[in-house]
């Protein structure tokens, strides 16, 4: 009997221990998969962020090389616009001058090889180099080559995207501008050969339009395994296993074998793509496996060893801490990415702040107590509509992402941009439970876009204003001098004198239009000497029309300082100028001058003066609030000042400029 039971014992025992091993290997097995699928979601969300990272990466690089390219342009433009390149007057010193400052200013920041001046037929006139002058290549025919082609025949700058030049056997980028006459038609061209190494040797990876590598970065040989002269010149796709391809990540959102990241943005010139910028990572920088993999199978042999009762207790009671620990470690690694990189809130579902990172309080100036409880209105600019607001509201309580840039006001008054996201959340009963917002400041890289736009659309408009002026001056000299025949001939009465006061004036308007228009575009150099103020004085008034209605105070005293006459003259009529157009009805309009530390000038008029909005803006290129301005004349007046060490400043009601200027 007690065998019988021992049997019976025995064969329980071992149903139980069989019952057991086949419980822990289905449990093994399934704490194996689904950490393996956790593992492995992890991965794809690092990745997909990465990605993000990279594309933003790229595109600011793309944009700093944009910038450089439009610096180069510009100190050429400065050469091409000098009346003595336009004359071919290029052996005077104001050419000369800006020559030589122009080959140091683009060497200040990059390796130039030389600048080379052509006649319309593609002649050599000029050159220099590193060693000075080029006289091995004076006279010689260039008309054959496609940058003498392209600029002759578009009459708009240009740039080659790869190019090996004679000078030296380094890859060089050629970037030019053409000459105008003084009447608006192509007389030549300005070249500067520019090795593409130093140039280019603060960016990441650089390709050309044919996706032959330029420039490879220390870190991308690391990764790709190769030395950077040994793939200069070779394709791209030389990056193995290294194309951003979306395609590799599966319905579970997994992604297998991804070895690099790599994305690409590309470097537009006049619009159109002359280059491309990479950003190269390895994913091994990002994460790695082989730790936790060892860990599980540790574990799994531990397993097996401890007794099978206990040890499916400790490893239930460990596969739930362990998922949950895992869980738990890759949403706090996650949220701390994201709230160190991110200006982050959480609120509830009404739109009350619950949650507010630090990053987000430093952006707004409010503090995390001013900013829980409140919603997100508290950071209203007024620059959005209601409709703008209405449609994130709708979208965001259907359960639907909300994805836009975003005007914000800080609590100290500043404007700011940010790229908003907003995600509801859900509980378990699929009812939104909260929402988080996370905002990303572009305002930079906004201001930066604004700049780059407002320098083409300013240089655009200069070459057609500059032409255009021209084009009205002459008719205009013909139609004063012939009206100047008629005020002789028949101004007998007060009516006809009025009238032809009347067109006297509009006369002298377009002529002062015209006037600004030439001065800003073409620009001129300095010269500064010893002058008196009352010799400056004077010949600004020279030009000035003064109404019955204005009264002139102009300063008792006098002194002397460091003064480009004629400049400081137009800067100062163009001061006088505006003070008698702001007065409406009679005014005053008062000049005066002191010296102290330094020279100061002022010009206060009696007029309404200037809004407050506008005080900030008034000496931008092209702004202007009256009906008949060009906007360029205190633009015009601010570089002139500039120019002599000095600067200015308006206040506003009355209306007073002020120039502060060093004495000597």
């Amino acid at each position: 009997m007690s065998t019988k039971n021992s049997s019976l014992g025995n064969r329980r025992v071992s149903i139980w221990i069989i019952v057991s091993v086949f419980v822990l290997t289905i449990l093994y097995t399934s704490f194996i998969t689904v950490q393996y699928i956790t593992e492995q979601n992890l991965e794809s969300s690092l990745i997909l962020e990465q990605i993000e990272r990279q594309n933003l990466q790229t595109e600011n690089l793309s944009l700093q090389i944009e910038t450089d390219l439009h610096i180069i342009i510009k100190n050429l433009e400065d050469v091409a616009m000098l009346r003595e390149t336009k004359t071919g007057d290029i052996s005077s010193d104001i050419f000369l001058n800006q020559f030589q400052k122009t080959f140091d200013e683009l060497n200040s920041f990059t390796k130039v090889n030389s600048i080379t001046v052509f006649d319309k037929n593609g002649i050599v006139l000029t050159s220099m180099n590193d060693e000075g002058g080029a006289p091995g290549i004076l006279g010689m025919d260039f008309s054959y080559r496609e940058y003498t082609i392209q600029t002759k025949s578009t009459e708009m700058p240009y740039f080659s995207n790869g190019f090996r030049g004679f000078l030296e056997n380094d890859a060089v980028i050629v970037i030019t501008h053409p000459i105008f006459d003084n009447s608006g038609n192509y007389n030549g061209l300005v070249l500067a050969y520019i090795s593409n190494i130093p140039f280019f040797n603060h960016y990441e990876h650089l390709t050309n339009l044919e996706s032959e590598l330029i420039i490879v970065s220390d870190r991308g040989e690391k990764i790709i395994s190769h030395v950077n002269d040994e793939i200069i010149g070779e394709d791209i796709l030389i990056i193995k296993n290294s194309k951003n391809d979306l395609s590799q990540i599966d319905s579970q959102n997994n992604i297998f074998e991804l070895e690099q990241i790599l994305t690409s943005t590309p470097i537009l010139f006049n619009q159109n793509p002359v280059y491309y910028v990479h950003v190269l990572t390895s994913t091994d920088e990002i994460f790695s496996k082989s730790d936790n993999i060892l860990f599980y199978e540790k574990i799994s042999q531990f397993s097996f060893v401890t007794a099978i009762s206990i040890a499916m207790l400790l490893l239930i009671i460990y596969v739930k801490k362990s998922l949950l620990a895992k869980q738990f470690l890759a949403q706090s690694n996650l949220k701390r990415a994201l709230v160190e990189s991110s200006d982050v809130a959480i609120t509830d579902k009404k739109g009350i702040i619950t949650f507010a990172n630090e990053r987000f309080c430093n952006s707004s100036k409010y503090s995390e107590d001013e900013l829980i409880g409140k919603n997100h209105r508290i950071l209203k600019s007024g620059y959005h509509s209601q409709e703008f607001y209405t449609n994130m509201w709708d979208t965001i309580t259907s359960g639907e992402v909300w994805h836009d840039e975003i005007q914000n006001k800080a609590k100290d008054g500043t404007i700011y941009w940010n790229d908003m996201v907003i995600v509801p959340f859900f509980d378990k009963n699929k009812e939104i439970q909260e929402y988080v917002a996370i905002r990303r400041d572009i305002t930079e890289k906004l201001n930066l876009r604004e700049k780059l736009i407002k320098a083409e659309r300013i240089s655009s408009i200069g070459h057609l204003a500059s032409r255009m002026a021209h084009d009205i001056r002459n008719p205009l000299n013909v139609i004063g001098a012939a009206f100047e025949i008629l005020k002789i001939k028949y101004g007998t009465d007060d009516f006809k004198e009025k009238e032809f006061d009347r067109i006297d004036r509009s006369i002298y308007r377009i002529s002062h239009q015209i006037k600004d228009v030439l001065d800003f575009v073409q620009g001129k150099e300095t010269t500064l000497q010893k002058t008196k103020f009352s010799e400056i004085l004077s010949e600004s008034m020279d030009s000035l029309i003064i109404p019955e209605n204005v009264e002139v105070i102009l300063p008792k005293n006098d002194i002397e300082f460091l003064a480009d006459k004629k400049l400081f003259s137009i800067a100062l009529n163009n001061l006088i100028l505006n003070g008698i157009q702001a007065i409406d009805g009679k005014g005053i309009l008062d000049v005066t001058v002191e010296e102290k530390d330094s020279v100061i000038i002022q010009v206060k008029d009696s007029g309404k003066g200037i809004p407050k909005e506008n005080l900030n803006k008034i000496f931008e290129p092209l702004f202007t609030t009256k009906m008949q301005g060009t906007g360029l004349g205190l633009s015009s007046v601010k570089s002139i000042v500039e120019s002599h060490g000095g600067i200015i400043s308006v206040t506003s009601p009355p209306t007073i400029f002020t120039i502060t200027l060093p004495k000597f």
